[in-house]
């Protein structure tokens, strides 16, 4: 399965992925090492 990006799927793919770090961090599921 490829991924395709089209404008506006980063912005997407960013809220996404920003969703999925806020959710880990309230329910302390995996712990978010920043780089």
């Amino acid at each position: 399965m490829g991924i395709e990006l089209e404008p506006g799927d980063a912005e997407r793919l960013r809220a996404y992925l920003e969703a999925l770090r806020d959710a880990n961090t309230r329910f302390n599921v995996t712990a978010i090492v920043e780089p």
